[in-house]
């Protein structure tokens, strides 16, 4: 007998139900979840991959900037002081006018200058820094010279201690003689004199005084130059900071905590005040 019922299907079970299982519809959805599913773990990866990357160079950040703190922070903090100093020693210098301050006042800022340099910091070398240098007088100034900034400090910290050795009998005008060792200009048998004192100059000082007087071995100086020429030291001063501070713009907020701290010092750094004395 011929078959009335509905049409047979092979998607249907023993019950007589349809298996959507199996039908072609389910397939698609089922393939569609699977790419869905896969495309989500790719992207989970990737999630993770870029968190971890992102860890990485955090954690680098932080180290090449504690790098840079432990490097250069010294370095700007002594720079600061040394500014200061500068700052304090061409104002005693400069006044009062056309005469040269007493020999204490001279010997104070000659040693705070010297110790104050010899404490400057330079992880990469001494820094040039572009001076005018007298020549004789004040209408006569050699071209701008690149002068080592510590070295050049410490310089003219010898050349102040020099001079009050002299004051308050020396002239406005002297005459420097600088002495060279006859083996190989070897630094520590060095000396520059003016008048009938002389002073031996050291090791960290001689690459300025040698490049500051060249060939010659006598030079002259008015002292009223002496303003200018620390004045000079002093905008050098200046620039390495900010050249500093441009290279590495990260340690900004940190250099205004230094600079805070250097002027509450200004007053111990200049010499006018003397450290608490221990309690007993």
């Amino acid at each position: 007998m011929p078959h009335t019922g509905p049409p047979r299907s092979r998607h249907r079970t023993h019950a007589g139900e349809i298996d959507y299982t199996k039908t072609r519809h389910y397939a698609y959805i089922d393939l569609i979840t699977k790419v869905i599913a896969s495309v989500a773990l790719v992207l989970l990866g990737v999630a993770g991959w870029l968190l971890q990357a992102r860890s990485e160079n955090s954690r680098e950040s932080a180290a090449e900037l504690e790098r840079q703190e432990r490097r250069y922070l010294p370095m700007l903090r002594s720079l600061s002081e040394l500014e200061l100093v500068l700052e304090h020693t061409v104002a005693v210098v400069r006044e009062p006018p056309g005469e040269l301050p007493d020999r204490e006042q001279l010997d104070n800022v000659a040693t705070q200058l010297r110790y104050v340099a010899y404490s400057v910091f330079t992880p990469d070398g001494d820094p040039l820094v572009s001076l005018k240098l007298s020549k004789g007088d004040t209408t006569h100034y050699l071209p701008d010279v690149s002068m080592p900034l510590r070295s050049t400090a410490i310089m003219y910290g010898e050349l102040l201690q020099l001079i009050a050795w002299q004051s308050p009998s020396i002239d406005m005008k002297i005459e420097l003689r600088f002495s060279r060792s006859r083996r190989g200009y070897k630094p520590g048998t060095t000396s520059v004199g003016c008048g009938d004192r002389s002073l031996g100059i050291s090791r960290d000082s001689f690459p300025a005084w040698s490049r500051w007087f060249g060939s010659d071995d006598v030079e002259q100086l008015e002292l009223a130059d002496l303003h200018y020429l620390l004045s000079s030291l002093h905008n050098g001063v200046t620039e390495t900071i900010h050249e500093t501070l441009s290279a590495h713009v990260d340690l900004g907020d940190r250099y205004l905590v230094i600079r805070s701290e250097a002027l509450k010092d200004r007053p111990l750094l200049n010499g006018s005040e003397r450290p608490p004395a221990a309690e007993k």
